[in-house]
């Protein structure tokens, strides 16, 4: 009885424990996308964040619904720390958080092979899944 209660109580230490994100490789092309398209209308919802990683220097593009649709910019000043921390820039068509137009917007977070993780507007944290470079934008549920 004894040995069933201490694997009981270890399985359920190991269930309550956050799971460890594997850390981004150095380099390669990862896109982190909840890019939907609305069956009715055929508008997209969500966004993607395409980065590339390469010998000296990280890049990458940041695609988003706005007014209109969906717009896509090139992010500038994008750093990625060791432990995974990322922070960008970039110019947005138009920002709904200020109402304003061609206003540029700081994104930060944590990035890993697995997810981008960021603090939404609304301060509650989510997280946007790694897909394949080539898979297709599916339909919003």
């Amino acid at each position: 009885m004894g040995i069933r209660k201490l694997v009981l109580g270890l399985a359920a230490a190991s269930l309550s424990l956050p799971a460890q994100a594997s850390p981004l490789p150095r380099y390669g092309l990862f896109v982190y996308s909840s890019l939907c398209w609305e069956k009715e209308s055929g508008d997209a919802d969500g966004g993607r964040l395409i980065l590339v990683r390469v010998p000296g220097s990280d890049s990458a593009r940041i695609s988003y619904t706005g007014e209109g649709g969906l717009d896509e910019a090139a992010a500038e000043d994008v750093e990625i720390g060791k432990d995974g921390r990322i922070s960008l820039r970039y110019l947005s068509q138009y920002d709904a958080a200020s109402g304003r137009s061609n206003a540029y917007v700081t994104v930060t977070g944590n990035v890993s092979a697995e997810a981008f993780e960021q603090i939404g507007k609304d301060g509650r944290p989510f997280r946007t899944p790694r897909v394949g470079p080539t898979q297709p934008i599916p339909v919003c549920r």
